[in-house]
């Protein structure tokens, strides 16, 4: 005798099918990846990001699927690419850097933009505010004051007799003037004066580490954002190297590269959390009223190898707090 549990269950399992056919599968969420490097220098960011959204049960190709956009070598400006992503109609944009964020909200004010490892979007005007961005943008934000008072100190201790520092950025950068006048103040404490350098291309930068030399300058740091979404990570060190000029680096991935010294957020871990914005997204939040957050894991990294080979000793303190020691 069929009990009415028994009916229940056998009715549930007729309609299944039904059910399943009334309701399609929801398509793959579109994400557009806009930046400035190559897929190759930003390997560890894209698979930090799918990390995240593996975390988040998000599987690629089934749950989203990823368009990656680069400027690569071509005349083609941010702008005009910027364009051409907002009209494929992507879900989420997620900016490597501000330049490529401006270049996205100007081409879209409804597409939402995660930034996966902006410097400074508040001061470059790209939001409101850190706790309520308004309009269209959210995500991630690398850049703290106390992060760049603390290169210029470790400079001050790689190489005490410096005057002349370089501060070197990357010509389509957006170079925050609270950031430049933190750097200024800090730097006149410490006895130092800078020097600002915006190359454009390889041969741009190359010309201008000539002319570091003839400033005899003794020190150098890159700006924010050079390093996040920037084509020429493997030259800087380069010339460093054989210009002997000691530099201290925001990411560790660039003294992985070859640089001496770097103090900063963890890259990858804001480029796994950046995840955590598209699944708010995706759960219908509004972008405007999700804040941008700031990174919680600091790094410091030491190349001994380079250091050895420029001269220059590593004092204790450093080598002591380094997460990472190259040698």
């Amino acid at each position: 005798m069929t009990t009415r549990r028994e009916i229940l269950l056998l009715a549930a399992a007729s309609l299944a099918p039904a059910m399943a056919r009334s309701q399609p599968a929801r398509k793959p969420l579109k994400l557009a990846w806009f930046t400035g490097s190559t897929p190759e220098d930003e390997r560890e960011y894209l698979e930090a990001f799918k990390k995240g959204m593996g975390e988040r049960g998000y599987v690629e190709g089934r749950d989203f699927v990823m368009a990656y956009h680069r400027r690569s070598e071509t005349i083609k400006p941010f702008g005009w690419m910027a364009r051409d992503i907002a009209g494929s109609k992507p879900d989420v944009i997620l900016a490597t850097c501000e330049v490529t964020a401006e270049a996205a909200k100007g081409a879209s004010s409804a597409i939402p933009i995660v930034l996966t490892a902006a410097s400074d979007p508040v001061a470059n005007k790209l939001v409101s505010s850190l706790a309520h961005p308004g309009g269209n943008i959210t995500g991630m934000s690398m850049s703290l004051a106390d992060v760049t008072v603390k290169r210029l100190e470790l400079l001050k201790q790689l190489a005490p007799k410096a005057e002349r520092i370089a501060v070197l950025g990357w010509k389509y950068e957006l170079v925050s003037e609270g950031e430049m006048k933190l750097l200024d103040s800090t730097a006149g404490k410490l006895g130092m004066s800078l020097i600002q350098y915006k190359p454009d291309d390889e041969s741009d930068f190359r010309k201008a580490f000539v002319e570091m030399e003839k400033a005899k300058v003794g020190g150098l740091i890159d700006l924010a954002a050079l390093g996040i979404a920037f084509p020429y990570q493997t030259v800087v060190p380069e010339l460093c190297l054989k210009h002997r000029i000691p530099a201290v680096y925001l990411l560790r991935e660039i003294v992985e590269r070859g640089g001496l010294v770097s103090y900063g957020p963890s890259i990858a871990d804001g480029f796994r959390r950046s995840a955590h914005f598209v699944d708010r997204l995706a759960r219908g939040a509004k972008v405007g009223d999700l804040p941008i957050e700031q990174p919680s894991v600091f790094e410091t990294c030491v190349n001994l190898k380079t250091a050895k080979a420029m001269g220059i000793r590593i004092p204790e303190t450093i080598l002591f707090a380094a997460s990472r020691v190259i040698e």
